[in-house]
């Protein structure tokens, strides 16, 4: 398998333009050092349990802007206890993938400018946006979930109330969660 390929995911174009074929990724297929995801897409067998390989195939099967939010960048930050069967990815409405290691957040206006951060082969959500998605989106992954993830990261210093809250403001939904703010205020 080509360097360029180890340790992240990947595409059957990509895979081509490197020089392997249909048969050679077969192979590596049955010896163990790769696994299909999904329909055109693969990823290094090591990978199996790193979230980052999860968020790096997400992107590729999306093929549009996307990031990862809501549950899967709380988990990412540490501000949940629940481990996600799924990576949730925020994408724009008009996207109609399916996947079944994928849950996607479609939104009208997905404002990629406030709070997405850059990682190395996906994009994912800020702590700050996160926690405001979180409790926007509540009818998603609960009331008490998001809350708890706002408390935590409070608590545990990852971020302040001020950042929560320009965050929301540049979203422009501050006036939704200035009540769960004001209540954790001092």
């Amino acid at each position: 398998m080509p360097v360029t390929l180890r340790k992240k995911a990947f595409s059957y174009k990509e895979a081509l333009q490197l020089g392997l074929s249909q048969h050679d990724l077969t192979k590596l297929i049955k010896q163990g050092l790769i696994e299909k995801t999904g329909y055109g897409q693969y990823r290094d067998a090591s990978l199996l349990h790193e979230p980052e390989a999860d968020y790096q195939m997400a992107m590729k099967v999306t093929r549009s802007p996307a990031a990862i939010c809501l549950l899967s960048a709380l988990a990412y930050y540490d501000l949940t206890d629940s481990i996600p069967k799924k990576v949730w990815v925020l994408v724009p409405q008009e996207v109609r993938r399916r996947h079944p290691r994928l849950r996607l957040v479609r939104k009208r206006n997905p404002q990629w400018n406030v709070g997405i951060v850059e990682k190395s082969g996906y994009a994912i959500t800020s702590i700050e946006r996160s926690i405001v998605e979180s409790l926007i989106l509540h009818r998603l992954i609960g009331k008490n979930e998001a809350l708890a993830a706002l408390k935590r990261a409070i608590k545990n210093k990852k971020t302040t109330i001020p950042k929560i809250y320009n965050v929301a403001r540049a979203m422009e939904v501050d006036a939704r969660i200035q009540a769960y703010l004001e209540a954790l205020s001092p």
